[in-house]
């Protein structure tokens, strides 16, 4: 995708959203890796087999599918536009207090404060499933 496109897609999302919508590119169907060197060898105008490719496996924090969307968010493809999906965001049942305790906290001393927002935060944040 190019830089227009991409700020074409940026601005479009920015003109359908309502509030609380998460967009998302559809990217296509997914490729395989294998598939993509192979073809890249073919266009070298190598053979597959004269070049060894050498499976090292996932590093440490690497995944082999992505998680668009929480199970927590309501998923939707937006209708309007073909080429982004639309996740509506949940809004916490507690935003009431959280606005009450930021307030709280912008009066504590900075240290205070820097220990009551990272419990917040440790307490609070959704977390991909293999984190927990």
């Amino acid at each position: 995708m190019t830089i227009p496109e991409a700020s074409q897609l940026v601005i479009e999302a920015g003109f359908l959203a309502k509030g609380k919508e998460i967009f998302i590119l559809k990217m296509g169907t997914p490729q395989k890796i294998i598939d993509i060197v192979n073809k890249l060898i073919i266009l070298a105008g190598k053979k597959a087999e004269d070049i060894p490719i050498k499976f090292t496996g996932l590093r440490s924090g690497e995944k082999i599918s992505e998680d668009l969307f929480e199970n927590k968010e309501k998923m939707m493809i937006h209708d309007i536009h073909p080429k982004f999906y639309c996740g509506v965001a949940q809004v916490p049942k507690n935003i009431e207090y959280l606005e009450e305790w930021l307030e709280q906290l912008l009066e504590l001393p900075d240290e205070r404060a820097k220990i009551e927002l990272l419990k917040l935060t440790k307490n609070n944040l959704m977390r991909p499933k293999e984190y927990i």
